[in-house]
This record gives C-alpha cells, structure tokens and sequence, in this order.
C-alpha cells in the first residue's frame, strides 16, 4: 500500500482567508491631483469652444430669419402688394441685446415689423395705430423673431450697432434691396461694395471672437468665422 502524503488543512495549519484591498489615500490624492491638472489644462478650451459656439450661432440666428424673409417674397407676386417688401431689422434692446425680426413694409425698421393680431398679418405700425385689446392678445407676437444670445454683440462697419439697420427683398425673386421704389437696383450687405454697410459681424463683448455675415444681392447669406 503506498505512502499518502496529506496536507496541512488550511483552516487549521494556515490562517487562510480573504482580504479585500481598498485605495490607499496617497493614492486617492495622485488621482485627484492628475484630475485637477487636467481640468485646469482643458477648461481654457472648453470655455474658448463654448464661446465660439455662441457667436456661430447668433450668426446662424440672424441669416435664418432673412431666409424666411426671402422665402416669402419669393413667394409674393411682383407688384400684388405694391410700396411693401418683406425684409429684416437686426436692432439692439434697451437691455444691450439684440433682435433680429422679419419686417413687411415700406422700409426695413423696427417699426415695420411683421406682427399677428387674431391671425391677421401686420407691421408693428399697423397694429399700435388699431384700438388696444384686452386679454392675452393685447400684444402682438412677431412672425418671425429671434433674440441674440448674451455676450454677443453686433457690429456694423467697426462700430457696435446702436440702434437697427436692415435690408428688404423683391417680390418674386428675392433680390436684396434697399428701398421699395421698382427702380430699387439690388444690393449686398456685409460687403466692400454694399451702400447699406461693408461689414457686418457678430462678436464677442471683447472682440476676439467673430462671425462675419454677408447677404449677397441675389439673396444667399454667407457666415465666415473669424
């Protein structure tokens, strides 16, 4: 009969058992400082990016309520509506931000925006000269509005806008122009020929990041990031 070799039993030769092992907190604080430099690397550009990010908008913002503007006078029969163009108003508010607007009239102003008042379609003007009426449809809403994000602000041949410019469409084709007469020869906004303003951006309060937005006289738009 051959020899058996038994072994120790674990339980009684060896204190046998399991040890869970945690962090040890010299190595909590290496991973918390390696976090920390990180953040402190990577939040310049994270802040750079949102900023820029901001800008790019309120660009996109304002070339797509002339889209819509040009939209519907391409859909407007030439001389249907005679003495009236459907245009866009950038304008600063009193609390420094700004408002783009689509306006429908005789001139592309904060006062010719396009309003509606019990699903009928007017300018502001129109519609301050009707009787005020009471509940929530005493105040018009605008067709086609949008407010600049804080921290942006336009600026018009160098100087930030102070009060509004604007520019209108031809009925039918959309050309851009600067008045309503039929004679009125197309235009461009935002360019070194443009009698209306050779550049037009939006920016940051501090100037180093811009977006430079040019209406060309067929009606494209164009951002170009600066």
């Amino acid at each position: 009969m051959q020899n058996q070799v038994r072994l120790p039993v674990c339980a009684f030769a060896l204190r046998c058992r399991t040890v869970t092992r945690g962090f040890t907190a010299v190595e909590l604080l290496t991973v918390i400082a390696i976090v920390t430099i990180l953040t402190a690397i990577s939040s310049p550009a994270i802040a750079a990016a949102m900023r820029r990010s901001r800008i790019t908008s309120a660009g996109e913002q304002v070339l797509q309520v002339a889209q819509q503007a040009r939209v519907l006078a391409l859909a407007t029969a030439s001389g249907s509506e005679s003495g009236v163009r459907h245009g866009v108003v950038v304008s600063r508010r009193a609390d420094g931000r700004y408002d783009v607007a689509m306006t429908w009239g005789s001139a592309a102003t904060v006062r010719q925006v396009q309003v509606r008042r019990t699903g009928e379609w007017m300018n502001y003007a129109e519609y301050a000269a009707l009787p005020a009426l009471t509940g929530s449809d005493g105040q018009p809403q605008a067709v086609q509005r949008a407010v600049l994000p804080t921290g942006v602000e336009v600026v018009v041949d160098g100087t930030p806008l102070k009060t509004e410019i604007g520019w209108m469409y031809q009925p039918r084709t959309g050309v851009v122009v600067a008045s309503v007469a039929s004679s009125a020869r197309p235009v461009a906004v935002g360019t070194a020929s443009s009698p209306i303003c050779h550049e037009l951006m939006v920016r940051s309060l501090d100037g180093r990041i811009a977006a430079a937005m040019a209406i060309y006289e067929p009606g494209m738009a164009h951002l170009v990031e600066r």
